[in-house]
């Protein structure tokens, strides 16, 4: 009986862990200050703060650790996020500011 109440708790506690990685984030979300060129994108935080985005089955590194991991994880499906990162249209910079969007990637991993 003991073994079936732990090996209840490690599932729940697994599949707690495996919904709270990921999310779904769109351009409502953000405004104006969006700064992909798709309309929506999974947001996603692995284990060392891996931010990486999951588009149609693609992978797009969000920061150097998510790149990295895409890479050896998803080898095949890896792109660069700069063909989804949008231009920054005033101007000022090359591309959108994309911190807010890792910062909340970051937040998935705590």
């Amino acid at each position: 009986m003991k073994v079936i109440l732990a090996l209840v708790l490690v599932l729940a506690l697994a599949m707690g862990c495996g919904a709270s990685n990921a999310m779904t984030v769109n351009e409502a979300d953000y405004d104006n200050a969006w700064p992909l060129t798709i309309p929506e994108a999974t947001l996603i935080c692995e284990p060392v703060d891996a931010v990486f985005l999951e588009v149609d089955g693609l992978y797009y590194g969000g920061n150097g650790f998510g790149s990295m991991y895409i890479k050896r994880e998803h080898p095949l499906a890896h792109r660069d996020l700069e063909s989804i990162w949008r231009p920054d249209p005033r101007g000022i910079n090359p591309r959108m500011n994309i911190s807010p969007l890792l910062d909340g990637g970051l937040k998935l991993c705590k």
